[in-house]
């Protein structure tokens, strides 16, 4: 449950920009501990985007949801999305604003100071969960791309279209690490360990390149 005290100004572009005073109650669920974990965020601000999509058609509320996971925003309660305060963020809270109203509905952007320490735990907590699951899923895709390469250099059949393949799957992964570093510029913290990740599946690519460049050859 929330409890919400507005203290509502207008910015230079007209939309609402306030101060939001937030209690949170058992708004933390599904906590993995098995994800990587983000260190603390401290001296953490807080930009909420609170919308109304009543109004909207349903195929306009998925890709408000859409968007909302492309920009790395966190839903914390129904209809409220949070993210960090800074220069990047508040142009992400406005174009997700602009995007809701083009749409039929109405959003508000306001800059949250919690009421307690541990309100303002709880909203970090929320944040670094839904980072930390992403980051997981990457990690995971990177595993998963170290067993499948491992196993084709263990069979040594070395064929061009299993190169062309892996490569592929490759490219994704590197523009899925781009994605997770503009969506959160805060995690700078996981940034060494999803390098290194990525390296190996770097390393073992050109090693199986090599592999069938030299069948070839042969």
């Amino acid at each position: 449950m929330a409890t919400v005290n507005i203290a509502e100004n207008t910015n230079k572009r007209g939309r609402g920009l306030g101060v939001i005073c937030l209690t949170l109650t058992n708004a933390i669920t599904d906590n993995d501990m098995s994800c990587p974990k983000v260190n603390k965020l401290n001296n953490m601000s807080v930009l909420l985007v609170v919308a109304k999509l009543s109004g909207m058609k349903a195929k306009d509320r998925v890709l408000v949801w859409r968007r909302v996971n492309e920009l790395g925003v966190t839903p914390i309660i129904r209809s409220v999305f949070a993210l960090i305060d800074g220069k990047e963020a508040r142009v992400k809270a406005e174009g997700l604003a602009n995007l809701i109203e083009e749409k039929g509905g109405k959003a508000w952007i306001f800059t949250a100071e919690s009421y307690s320490p541990e309100d303002k735990r709880a909203i970090e907590e929320i944040i670094k969960i839904k980072m930390e699951n992403e980051v997981k899923e990457f990690l995971e895709e990177c595993d998963e791309f170290v067993q499948d390469i491992s196993k084709e250099l263990k069979e040594q059949e070395f064929e061009f279209y299993e190169m062309e393949e892996l490569g592929n799957d490759l490219r994704k992964l590197e523009k899925w690490k781009t994605k997770l570093i503009e969506k959160y510029p805060s995690t700078k913290g996981l940034y060494a360990r999803i390098e290194e990740k990525l390296e190996k599946c770097r390393k073992l690519m050109k090693t199986f390149e090599m592999k069938c460049m030299e069948k070839t050859w042969n």
